[in-house]
C-alpha cells in the first residue's frame, strides 16, 4: 500500500489501477505526445517497483497496450516493447451510451 502511494506521489497525472496480479495505467494528456510520454515514465517506475519491491516479474505474454488511436498504441507499444516484451497495441473500443447514462 505504502509503495503505491509513493508511485503515485511521483507520476500524479498517471492513474494506477492494482486487481491482485494485474495493473493498469492509464494518462490523459492535452495531446499524445504527452500522454505517451507520461505512460513511459510511468511504465518504467512501475517495472521497477514490480522487480524490486514486490520481487515480482512481468508476465512479458500478457502485456498489452489500449489507447484511444491505433498510432498511440502503436507507439507506447513500442516504447514499452524493450522494458515489458512484446506489449501489444489495441485500440480502445468505442463505449456505446447505455440506458444509465
Amino acid at each position: 500500500l505504502e509503495t503505491s502511494k509513493q508511485f503515485a506521489a511521483r507520476h500524479p497525472q498517471v492513474t494506477l489501477d492494482a486487481y491482485i496480479d494485474d495493473f493498469t495505467l492509464s494518462a490523459t494528456g492535452k495531446n499524445e505526445k504527452e500522454v505517451r510520454r507520461l505512460l513511459k515514465r510511468a511504465a518504467i517506475d512501475l517495472l521497477a517497483v514490480i522487480k524490486k519491491e514486490l520481487k515480482c516479474q512481468i508476465a512479458k505474454n500478457k502485456s498489452a497496450v489500449v489507447a484511444s488511436s491505433d498510432k498511440l498504441a502503436k507507439e507506447v507499444a513500442s516504447d514499452l516493447g524493450s522494458i515489458w516484451g512484446q506489449a501489444r497495441p489495441e485500440r480502445r473500443k468505442e463505449r456505446r451510451p447505455s440506458v444509465l447514462d
